[in-house]
C-alpha cells in the first residue's frame, strides 16, 4: 500500500533541523542537526497500522492477473475467519452439495478495494468478482433468512481452486493441514509423467512388435 503521508503546520520536514530546547536529549544528533527517533510521536497520535496484500504467485497463475489474484487472495483470508469453518470444511471435502450451506461471509465491495488497494472503480471491481464468479472461484448469495436484505454474500470454493491449482502444478499449502487436499502438487505432476512415460513405452513396444 502507498502510505499516506500526513503533513502538519507544526511538524518537521524531512531532514530538517530542530532548535536545542529541553526535549534534546530524546533526540539524536547527527552532523549538527537533531532528529527525533523514527519511533518518537512528534504529535502523541498513535501511528495508523499500515495494510499489507500479498500477491502469491501460484494465485497469479491461476487467474492470470495480479489483480484478481490479491482480490481472490483476499477472498481465501476471509473464508478461513469464518465461524462456521469445520462445517464450512466439511463441506468443500464432500464437494457434493449444490447449496453449500457453510462458509459464507459478507464483505462489501468497498471493504475489499479498500483492503486490497487496488484503487478501481467500483464497476472495475464488480468485472473482477464477476471473473472470479464465472470461473466458480466464488459463490455469492443474497441473505437466505432476509429477503429485503440486499447485501451479498461471498463463499470460496476451495476444492474447486485446489483442483484448478493442480492442474497447474501447485496447491493451497495454508489448508492442507485441514486434509481437504490429498495429494500434493508434485506427487501429481510425477503420476502424470510416469503414465506419459509408460504410455511411451508401450506405444514403442507396439511398434516393434508390428515391425517384426
Amino acid at each position: 500500500m502507498t502510505p499516506v503521508h500526513r503533513h502538519r503546520d507544526n511538524a518537521p520536514a524531512t531532514s530538517s533541523c530542530l532548535p536545542e530546547d529541553s526535549s534534546e536529549s530524546m533526540a539524536e544528533e547527527r552532523g549538527g542537526c537533531l532528529f527525533l527517533p523514527l519511533s518518537q510521536e512528534v504529535s502523541g497520535e498513535k501511528p495508523r497500522k499500515l495494510k499489507i496484500i500479498m500477491i502469491r504467485e501460484e494465485l497469479v497463475d491461476l487467474t492470470g492477473d495480479p489483480l484478481t489474484a490479491a482480490i481472490l487472495g483476499q477472498m481465501l483470508y476471509w473464508c478461513q475467519e469464518v465461524e462456521d469453518f469445520n462445517l464450512y470444511i466439511e463441506e468443500e471435502k464432500g464437494n457434493r452439495s449444490s447449496s453449500f450451506q457453510h462458509g459464507w461471509f459478507y464483505k462489501s465491495k468497498r471493504e475489499l478495494i479498500d483492503e486490497t488497494m487496488l484503487r478501481v472503480t467500483l464497476a472495475t471491481f464488480r468485472r473482477y468478482m464477476n471473473f472470479l464468479r464465472c470461473r466458480g472461484w466464488i459463490q455469492t448469495r443474497r441473505d437466505p433468512h432476509n429477503k429485503l436484505n440486499s447485501k451479498v454474500q461471498y463463499r470460496v470454493s476451495l476444492g474447486k481452486i485446489h483442483n484448478d491449482l493442480q492442474r497447474k502444478g501447485h496447491t493451497l499449502s495454508s489448508l492442507e493441514a485441514h486434509g481437504i487436499f490429498p495429494h500434493s502438487p508434485r506427487n501429481i505432476c510425477a503420476e502424470q509423467k510416469q503414465k506419459r512415460a509408460n504410455h511411451a513405452v508401450e506405444s514403442d513396444t507396439h511398434s516393434e512388435e508390428r515391425q517384426s
